[in-house]
């Protein structure tokens, strides 16, 4: 069976389209292709099916719209699992796939034939396909850059002058398509109307971005305008790299993972840095395609958790004991809400967002229409409540032990003393994971709420994300009496690490052990200690694909409505 989502959605066998009910079962099964063998709840698919409103009938809506699709693609490829839905999908079934693996192996023409037009392009009505459309157009530009610059190299750039001049029209602030363009038609001896090209760019930029070219833009009119010979022998770069040159050398240092044995050598990039540069307590927001800083938003003192839903972009900030939302789309704050304390972490459910205040011992419920209320007070404990959940119908605490809440009756149960005393909380693959502050990552049963399986990972302030059919745990561990930042992937059925991936280390700035994760956008994102960068790991293989400098020291990471947001302090 193949499936095809780089056009109209498609579903083919044996040469014969298979027939999908229009609507909800199409943008159904979209969704579960896009997080193709990943389990989605049944809570997510109402979300993201209907963001603003969803009808009370909607999981039912949801559950026959299964049993169609279950029937339309058969051999129990669709089945349910931890309340939510997973669909097996083979490597070499879906195109997507097929096409990330042909442009992983520099194969980017044959990548581009896989297009057979705007992807999803029925289902635009849907905010999540909207989503999924721009990510992968982006895909299609750069391996677009990339097949050109094959064509470059093999000398066909005055061929190549149509196309890019309509390209750099369509995407006037793309400026490795600028570049290429000059390339062109220096190629073609056209050095007069290379350098113009260089000037309507440089006009553009300044005029409705504030911005100058990057140093690729600059560099290339350098060598124009001196005849460099080195010009004519410049040679594609090894894959889609964003504007600017990035240098990289080789760190190499051991590993010691826990279950993981032997020495990994691992690549340190120097971050890109962005002409954006965020003030002191802002959000910056992240494009992941392009791997840039794209604005900053102004928030409270002292900003930590952030997160994302389809309420908006929540911050909260623990120095002025308040939590302000953002609207994702205009990119300015909207509202604030003080809640009586320091705003040690927040959580997002369809209506609004859980708070826990630390050492001030309450759990703040905000609702998005009708603002801050009910308080609940939560027991009293030395070190406070760090964290907050909210998964499987209860809203989770993170103290000297793990509190499971009834939103609806503030009703609270703790797990048997002695338990979890957490750092970090998320909920998922059926099952609550507590980052424990004595450095092991523990999956609960969330009806028992008793142990499963635990696992010793890392050193101190573990954080902890759900992705991509795993959990990840970032930390550090010892290493050459340094402390290098390591991603754990852990296995969630046994919590057992799969692999562990050096982010690096930079022993010049400070002792600032935090290390903040998030999974979502096409990568698994880590602020690694005592740096101001944020990376992105390839969550099939941990490779470093992106590294970008923040300038300022980050707190807090969440992926949603298209962007990758952080917290800057």
């Amino acid at each position: 069976m193949e499936f095809r989502i780089l056009g109209s959605l498609e579903v083919v066998e044996n040469g014969r389209r298979v027939s999908i009910r229009a609507g909800n079962d199409r943008a159904l099964l979209a969704l579960l292709l896009l997080h193709a063998n990943d389990v989605v709840s049944s809570e997510r698919l109402i979300d993201e099916l209907w963001p603003e409103d969803a009808p009370q009938s909607a999981p039912k809506i949801v559950q026959n719209a299964v049993l169609r699709l279950r029937r339309a693609l058969g051999n129990g490829r669709l089945e349910t699992r931890d309340g939510g839905y997973r669909l097996e999908v083979a490597d070499d079934e879906l195109d997507v796939s097929r096409f990330e693996r042909l442009l992983a192996d520099d194969h980017a023409r044959a990548a581009l034939e896989l297009w057979r037009g705007p992807p999803l392009q029925e289902l635009s009505a849907y905010a999540f396909a909207e989503d999924a459309t721009r990510r992968l157009e982006e895909l299609r530009l750069a391996a677009l850059e990339r097949r050109i610059d094959e064509d470059l190299a093999a000398g066909r750039g005055p061929a190549l002058v149509p196309e890019l001049e309509r390209l750099t029209a369509e995407h006037p602030f793309r400026e490795r398509l600028q570049a290429q363009l000059m390339r062109a038609l220096y190629a073609d001896g056209r050095q007069a109307e290379a350098l113009e090209a260089y000037r309507r760019a440089r006009r553009r930029l300044a005029e409705e971005l504030g911005l100058e070219p990057g140093p690729e833009l600059q560099e290339l009119e350098r060598a124009i305008l001196n005849h460099d010979p080195e010009l004519e022998r410049l040679r594609p770069p090894a894959g889609p790299l964003p504007a600017g040159r990035r240098r990289a050398w080789l760190l190499l240092a051991a590993a010691a993972v826990a279950g993981v044995a032997g020495a990994a050598a691992f690549l340190a990039t120097r971050g890109h840095r962005s002409a954006i540069v965020p003030p002191p307590n802002s959000v910056a927001v992240i494009d992941p395609a392009r791997a840039r800083i794209v604005a900053a938003i102004p928030v409270g003192e002292f900003p930590g958790a952030v997160a994302v839903g389809r309420s908006g972009v929540w911050v909260a900030n623990p120095g002025d004991s308040t939590v302000m939302r953002i609207d994702p789309k205009r990119l300015v704050v909207t509202k604030t809400y003080g809640v009586g304390g320091a705003a040690a972490d927040i959580a997002l459910d369809r209506g609004g967002a859980w708070v826990v205040t630390g050492l001030d011992h309450t759990l703040v419920r905000i609702d998005a229409r009708r603002g801050v209320g009910p308080v609940l007070t939560l027991p009293a404990t030395p070190s406070g409540a760090s964290s907050v959940a909210v998964g499987g119908g209860w809203v989770w605490v993170g103290s000297e032990t793990v509190l499971r809440v009834d939103a609806a009756t503030g009703a609270i149960r703790s797990a048997r003393a002695g338990c979890c005393s957490s750092y970090d909380l998320a909920f998922g693959y059926g099952a609550v994971w507590v980052a424990e502050h004595d450095e092991h990552v523990t999956k609960l049963g969330p009806e028992s709420l008793r142990v499963v399986a635990s696992q010793r990972v890392g050193e101190l302030e573990l954080r902890l994300a759900l992705g991509y059919g795993s959990v990840w745990a970032a930390g550090t561990t010892s290493f050459g009496g340094t402390r290098p930042s390591v991603v754990w992937q852990l296995d969630p059925e046994t919590a057992l690490p799969r692999a562990g991936f050096p982010v690096g280390y930079n022993p010049k700035q400070g002792v600032n052990y935090t290390v903040s994760v998030a999974a979502g956008a096409g990568g698994i994102w880590v602020t690694p200690a005592n740096t101001r960068d944020l990376v992105r790991l390839d969550p099939r293989t941990g490779r470093e694909t992106a590294r970008i400098h923040l300038s300022r020291q980050p707190a807090g990471i969440a992926v949603g409505r298209g962007r990758v947001w952080v917290t800057l302090r």
